[in-house]
C-alpha cells in the first residue's frame, strides 16, 4: 500500500523560501562583486595637473598602454591615442571628440597679423605627445 503524498507544511515551505532568498542574494552579491564596475587600468590624468597644457575637453582620464598601444580612457570610452592603437583599435571613438583646439596658439597667429579666416583655416589641436610618452612609460 502506497503512502499518500502529503503537501509540505508551512514551516517546510518558509524555509525553503527562506532559502532561495538566501541563495539569491548570494549570487547578486557575488555577481556585483566579480562583474561589477571597477575602475580602470592605467595611470589617471588631470586637467588640474596640466593645467593650460591639458590637451582633452574632459576633466579627467586613464592613460594606458598594452603592447604599445596608448589609449586615454574617460567617461567609459576608450580612445586611441598613437598610431598603434589606432591600427589595432579601429572601432574605437576617434579621439577629436574630447581633443581640445590650441586657441592660444590661434591668439598668437592673429596677433601676428594673420586673417581671422586663414586662422580658422589653419586651426590646430593641442599636443597630446606627452600624454602619449606617459602612456609609453607604463607599457616599459
Amino acid at each position: 500500500m502506497e503512502k499518500p503524498n502529503n503537501p509540505p507544511s508551512k514551516e517546510d515551505q518558509s524555509k525553503a523560501v527562506g532559502c532561495l532568498i538566501f541563495i539569491g542574494i548570494f549570487i547578486a552579491l557575488f555577481c556585483y562583486f566579480y562583474f561589477g564596475e571597477s575602475e580602470p587600468y592605467g595611470k589617471k590624468i588631470t586637467k588640474e595637473e596640466f593645467g593650460k597644457d591639458w590637451p582633452f575637453t574632459v576633466d579627467a582620464g586613464y592613460v594606458n598602454c598594452y603592447d604599445s598601444e596608448v589609449t586615454f580612457e574617460t567617461n567609459g570610452k576608450v580612445y586611441a591615442l598613437n598610431g598603434t592603437a589606432k591600427t589595432r583599435m579601429p572601432d574605437s571613438p576617434p579621439i577629436e571628440e574630447i581633443w581640445a583646439w590650441d586657441l592660444e596658439s590661434q591668439k598668437e597667429q592673429l596677433e601676428m597679423g594673420f586673417s581671422k579666416e586663414s586662422v580658422e583655416r589653419g586651426k590646430v589641436r593641442k599636443t597630446v605627445h606627452h600624454i602619449i610618452k606617459i602612456g609609453k612609460e607604463i607599457c616599459e
